[in-house]
């Protein structure tokens, strides 16, 4: 967790979440003895005791967190996983020499929310206690120690998750079907806007980290939150994130080199890590593009609950194929062109081999996810010129216009002079 705010600190983008401080809480608890019974066919390094759960070691497999040596592998819901242990660490110790030790750490979760405040709780139990004999009974006493890390950072009130689902229920319940045919093409069509907007802040986070030489590891849904007073979504939760070089850029043919690096392997996310992360200790930044992939598709793709998601990633995943039919639903409500250039781009990210995944830059600079086309300045200046064109046209012709009747208002003013003069002859011969 101390890498985690180290690394998030220096972290200065809008599509990333800001870190504003953290600070060590550290409490003292004394625990009332706890009395261990025996059975007769037990043993004493069959049994593990503490705060939180009983255990035999016969069940290791169901344990929501095990913590040994420092390396805890944590059991995340939903078929996720991670591990805290270092990129560097080859070896470990096996879980029954830790577990049985007379001093045993723990780790409480706590669960996780949409807020952007993470408190999280660990410490170490001291255990006295002597051997135990068969249907003995004996009190251990314990000083409990428990440290809680406390991260402030930047105030999202909601995650990426809780949008997809919100809204997914909204399209595919009874409301919309009620909506007559104009007014739900309309509201639908706003939420696919709104999924060019996501595409276009994950990738745009996910770029510069990759420039800071950061590889995120568990780019989901749930690590994507709303920042409601910058009207931004942003990546966080840098737990499982871990440093290597950034890509560098060949200018000459504008190619990119990405190193690999000796990375621990099984960690993230099942759903959404990429293959090499899942069954490999070399990768690079490339994971987080795979990652990416996914959850844009979701944010193009209404799905049900998380039996049909696995279904239709699964499929995605054997294929390398997005559904046949995600194309022509995009293209209902943006143009043909650009729903093929977001599908293709989308498809490219999923591919199995990562050196046929495009990186992020260069998904920015095609453009795909954004809303409209980018500007085209020649264009502009052109229309601008043809304009200015015109009004000159239409300059010229008013001074034409003008020079006209400023002859014809002459002519009108000589003849009323002559009048004038007439007139006064006139006048003057009557008189004489």
């Amino acid at each position: 967790m101390r890498k985690e705010v180290t690394l998030a600190s220096a972290f200065t983008h809008p599509n990333v979440v800001k870190y504003i401080t953290s600070w060590v809480d550290t409490e003292e608890i004394e625990k009332k003895p706890d009395i261990v019974e025996l059975s007769s066919d037990s043993k004493e390094e069959d049994v593990f005791t503490d705060r939180f759960q009983q255990v035999s070691m016969r069940s290791l497999n169901h344990l929501d967190v095990v913590m040994n040596s420092g390396n805890a592998i944590e059991w995340g819901g939903e078929d996720s996983w991670a591990s805290t242990m270092s990129d560097d660490d080859e070896e470990e110790d096996s879980p029954e020499e830790n577990l049985i030790n007379s001093a045993s750490p723990y780790v409480e979760c706590i669960p996780d929310s949409e807020n952007s405040a993470q408190l999280v709780q660990f410490g170490y139990n001291s255990m006295r206690s002597s051997r135990l004999s068969s249907g003995i009974h004996r009190t251990t006493s314990e000083i409990e120690v428990r440290y809680t890390l406390c991260i402030q950072m930047e105030f999202c009130t909601l995650s990426l998750r809780r949008y997809l689902v919100d809204r997914n229920q909204y399209i595919t319940g009874n409301y919309i079907a009620s909506l007559s045919d104009e007014e739900a093409h309309q509201k639908t069509e706003a939420y696919v806007m709104e999924s060019f907007e996501i595409a276009t802040h994950i990738i745009q986070g996910i770029e510069y980290l990759h420039q800071k030489g950061c590889i995120h590891r568990d780019i989901k849904p749930e690590n994507i939150l709303w920042n409601d007073s910058r009207k931004l979504w942003q990546i966080c939760d840098f737990g499982l994130a871990t440093q290597s070089d950034p890509p560098k850029v060949d200018h000459s043919d504008m190619t990119v080199a990405i190193p690999n690096r000796a990375l621990s392997s099984g960690i993230g996310t099942l759903q959404y890590a990429a293959p090499e992360q899942r069954y490999k200790k070399d990768y690079n930044c490339l994971v987080d593009i795979y990652s990416a992939g996914f959850v844009i598709f979701e944010a193009f793709y209404p799905l049900g609950e998380l039996g049909d998601r696995i279904r239709h990633f699964e499929l995605i995943r054997k294929k390398e194929k997005l559904p046949l039919d995600f194309q022509p639903h995009l293209a209902v409500y943006c143009e043909k062109e650009k729903a093929s250039r977001v599908t293709e781009t989308i498809e490219a990210m999923i591919n199995y081999d990562p050196l046929l995944r495009p990186t992020a830059q260069r998904i920015l600079l095609e453009n795909c996810f954004r809303q409209s086309d980018p500007i085209d300045f020649q264009k502009l200046l052109n229309e601008r010129n043809a304009l200015i064109s015109e009004l000159d046209k239409e300059n010229q012709l008013l001074k034409e216009q003008l020079a006209v009747k400023e002859r014809e208002n002459a002519q009108q003013l000589a003849d009323k002079d002559a009048e004038i003069a007439r007139l006064r002859a006139l006048l003057h011969g009557s008189e004489v």
